[in-house]
């Protein structure tokens, strides 16, 4: 079974909303890890991938509306890396719906590495850029 995969500051951008969703993916990860003992066909793991997705879903919305309020220049090409996802984790879905096989501990270490990934390399670039929106908006204000 895969490593477990825990919240710790080393994730935190800044962005208090972004934050939230982050612990919440981690914990969804975690249920899906868990789910995965009682074996691919069981409607739990199903369930929880299904959660997972569309969680990720509202997340990356929320996400790229607040890059659009920051003007975070590299909007599109962080936009781009969300399809990516959202289209490999349909691929799993619909796996999953026509019984066809695919190993668990691939989709384990696929999404651990990319929730890990994409926040340190990414998201934290989203909370560098919200920080200078902000400290430049107070520094306006004074």
């Amino acid at each position: 079974m895969s490593e477990h995969l825990y919240w710790n500051e080393i994730y935190k951008t800044g962005v208090e909303k972004i934050d939230r969703q982050h612990r919440k993916l981690f914990d969804l990860f975690e249920r899906l890890r868990q789910s995965l003992k009682f074996g691919l066909n069981n409607p739990i793991v199903g369930a929880t991938i299904k959660d997972l997705v569309e969680y990720t879903q509202e997340h990356f919305a929320d996400e790229e509306e607040i890059q659009k309020q920051i003007n975070f220049e590299e909007y599109k090409r962080h936009q781009k890396l969300h399809r990516d996802l959202l289209n490999e984790m349909a691929q799993i879905l619909l796996k999953l719906k026509n019984n066809e096989q695919f190993n668990a501990m691939d989709l384990l270490n696929f999404l651990k590495h990319w929730i890990q990934d994409h926040i340190l390399k990414e998201d934290l670039k989203i909370g560098e850029a919200y920080k200078k929106t902000v400290d430049s908006a107070a520094s306006i204000n004074n």
